[in-house]
Parts: C-alpha cells; structure tokens; sequence
C-alpha cells in the first residue's frame, strides 16, 4: 500500500510539474509585439548638431512628444565632446525651441523659439543666450516670425531668413491708406489657389504656402536689438532664398534661390 501511495504521489508531482511548465510565463523574446501608432508617444530623437569652435561641445535640438497636446515638443540640449563623461545638459526650456547656432568665439547661442502668449502660439524669433546661463533675450520682433539663424564672423550681426515685407516691421513707416486704393482693400479670409504645390507641412496657415511672401534674407544687428533700424533686408523679389552663409571676411552672404516659376513641375 505505501508502494502505491509513493508511486500515486510520484505521478501527482510530475502532473503537478507538467502543468506548471504549461501555465509559466514565456521567455521575454516570446513577448515580443510589432510596433504600433501609439509607441511614437515614446520615442525621444535628436536632431541637428552644431559643433561648438572649440569642438569641446556640441549643441542638438532633443524633440519629444506630447501626448496630451498631440504635439511634438522641441528643446536644446549641450553635450561635452572631450571625455563624453558628463551627461548631456538642458540649455532651454522648450517647447519650441529649434536651430542652436554657436556664435564665433563660442560664448553664445542663438536659437529660434515660438513663445506661446494667452494661448497662443506667437510667431518664431531669433533668442540669444550666454553660456553662462541667464534668462535668453529675444533679438527680432517680426510680424511673420524669423528663422535659420547664421553669425557674422564677427559676432555683431546675424543673417535669418523670414517673408516679413518692410513696411510690417515695428515701427516702420505704413503705407497711406487712400479711399477705394491698396490700402483700403477690405481683409478676407478666401484663398484663391493658382500653384499646383500649396500645402507643406509645418507652415503657418494650416498648412498654406503663401507664393506672395518668398523668404528672403535678412540681416539683424545686434547692436540695436529689436528695432526697426536694426534689420537691414538682403533679398528681394519674388523668388525666395535660403542656405545663406557668410563670406569669410563679412562682406558677403551667399545664398540659393530657384529663380524659375512653377520649379516644382
């Protein structure tokens, strides 16, 4: 009888084993998901790194993503290049701050942000930033916004890019506005479309490319920042222009501009 017992209970520990073995968890490569949409609520990137002068350190736009606002959030960070020990550091607070650009002796950083005021997102301007920490001072006020900052070999000047017209500027002269002239055209909100390509994203506008207001390059002073005196206009025309860079000695800016109508087709 105790044999038969032994042998019942033998067999009941191996059941019990088996059973276990079915039930248990699978191995971690088991577990194993395609990705789906909603895992780009995870994902955190960088994107473009500018190299300091000195090469000691390298600045990068850190973009993430904002569930709740269903937004993507932008913020420069500043990585140390010689021992790679220290960690990367936030220089900005975001959330839409893009384009870090080193001034020459490397003391500075000028970025753009779109600030957000009572809810509205404003359009973007030129900050600059000492290394040294300190709020960042807003260089540009302009109606349409500023971009793509680039340094004077000198420090004392900034090239951007922007479609703002002369006269929309802070403090410039506005045209007169005469009964039944140009100035007294009545605002709407009607587009009429005539260019087979006039959507992109990231524009204003919901989307809208405005053919009337290329980008041209401008040029910011920083000795008289945030005037109207302070921003001298480079380009004009109604070509547009872009990838701008300085002439080694500062006397020139070069630039690209596809001067053909219609270039898309």
């Amino acid at each position: 009888m105790l044999r038969q017992r032994t042998a019942r209970t033998v067999m009941y520990a191996a059941i019990a084993v088996m059973l276990a073995l079915t039930i248990a968890p699978a191995p971690q490569a088991a577990t194993r998901r395609p990705i789906s949409e909603t895992d780009l609520f995870s994902f955190v990137w960088i994107a473009d790194p500018q190299m300091a002068p000195d090469g000691s350190r390298v600045a990068f736009v850190r973009v993430s993503v904002n569930r709740q606002k269903d937004q993507y959030e932008t913020s420069i960070w500043i990585a140390d290049t010689s021992t790679g020990a220290a960690a990367p550091r936030q220089f900005t607070t975001g959330p839409r701050d893009t384009s870090p650009r080193w001034s020459p002796d490397g003391t500075r950083l000028a970025f753009v942000r779109a600030a957000e005021t009572e809810g509205r997102v404003q359009p973007p301007q030129i900050y600059v930033m000492g290394l040294n920490g300190g709020e960042p001072r807003a260089f540009t006020n302009i109606p349409r916004g500023a971009a793509s900052p680039v340094w004077a070999p000198d420090g004392k000047a900034i090239a951007f890019l922007s479609s703002v017209r002369p006269d929309e500027l802070p403090g410039a002269e506005k045209p007169e506005s005469k009964p039944g002239g140009e100035g007294a055209k009545r605002q709407t909100d009607v587009r009429v479309i005539t260019d087979a390509a006039y959507r992109a994203n990231g524009v204003a506008g919901a989307g809208y490319v405005d053919s009337d207001r290329p980008s041209h390059v401008w040029v910011l002073a920083l000795s008289e920042p945030g005037s109207a005196q302070a921003y001298a206009q480079i380009t004009s025309g109604e070509f547009g222009a872009s990838n701008h860079t300085w002439s080694p000695d500062g006397n020139d800016i070069y630039f690209v501009s596809n001067r053909r109508r219609e270039s898309y087709y």
